[in-house]
């Protein structure tokens, strides 16, 4: 990479101050076996981006991530050594909802 494409892209990214917004709770249904289920509920969802279309970019770059099957809770899950996960739209508009659950043996 070219140090000058470097550079702008450090500069985009260091002035880039708008993100996600999203309220999220986590909650953890223990068995008696010492297994349990861990649901991830992220609602209102929302980018906080005072530019309409920086906005849109942002929300759209979330909608595709987890309609890819790429959705930061999910990956979090999995990485913690998670079994079954599984991330379903709530509400697939804006304000957005999404809900996350994993099992652990």
């Amino acid at each position: 990479m070219k140090p000058v494409t470097l550079a702008i892209l450090v500069a985009a990214a260091l002035q880039s101050t708008a993100c996600l917004q999203k309220d999220t709770t986590s909650t953890i249904h223990l068995r008696q076996d010492g297994s349990f289920d861990w649901v991830v509920l992220q609602q209102n969802v929302r980018s906080d981006e005072s530019d309409e279309a920086a906005r849109l970019t942002e929300e759209r770059a979330y909608v595709d991530d987890l309609n890819g099957g790429e959705h930061n809770a999910g990956a979090g899950l999995l990485a913690l050594g998670a079994n079954d996960v599984r991330v379903r739209w709530l509400r697939d508009r804006r304000p957005y909802a999404v809900m996350g659950d994993a099992r652990f043996d």
